[in-house]
């Protein structure tokens, strides 16, 4: 498909003449990436040289709308039964309007801006899901910092062999209960300073 990009107020072109250029492709009821080749031409007039220039990009369409809907909650589990959390769990809904494999992507931060990530592949259902995202414990107490902590980036993607499109992301989504960094899983002896 070829679609002309206009800088005269039309079209979906928010201001004339102001170097920025618009145009609309609309055809993409086919999921997966699509390559876009932009192409600039002018002929030679009132002293300007002749030019061509060619750029190129990448998008990707996803197949759903699915979103992050809530609610959230968060709790310290304790895998080995030694009474510390081996991990903070952070459970959130998701409205997944088409079943397939998605990407959950999220990133815990401390008020000194330490920061863990997670990501996980889960194979959801359509309608509203709840997916975990499960920080490490001893990460956290390395920190040597108290709660609460703040899951500042989520995001929830489409995943397959060949595309990974991101259908939804929020920032600072959720705040944690107020955890004291010494119940998490740590050596039996460590330095208190």
């Amino acid at each position: 498909s070829e679609i002309m990009l206009r800088d005269d107020g039309t079209n979906g072109d928010a201001a004339a003449n102001d170097g920025v250029y618009t145009g609309d492709f609309t055809n993409t009821v086919q999921p997966g990436n699509y390559g876009i080749a932009f192409i600039a031409e002018s002929s030679a007039s009132g002293g300007n040289p002749a030019f061509s220039r060619e750029d190129f990009a990448l998008a990707t369409v996803s197949r759903s709308a699915s979103t992050i809907v809530g609610p959230f909650r968060d709790f310290g589990v304790d895998t080995d039964g030694d009474t510390f959390f081996n991990n903070l769990t952070i459970e959130a809904g998701v409205n997944i309007t088409v079943a397939g494999t998605y990407r959950v992507f999220g990133t815990l931060t401390d008020a000194n801006g330490n920061e863990q990530s997670f990501s996980a592949k889960m194979a959801l259902n359509a309608g509203l899901n709840t997916v975990a995202l499960k920080f490490d414990g001893e990460t956290i107490f390395n920190n040597r910092l108290n709660g609460p902590y703040q899951l500042s980036v989520l995001r929830l993607a489409e995943e397959d062999s060949l595309t990974l499109a991101i259908v939804d992301e929020r920032n600072n989504a959720h705040q944690t209960a107020a955890y004291n960094f010494r119940s998490f899983q740590h050596t039996p002896i460590f330095l208190t300073g």
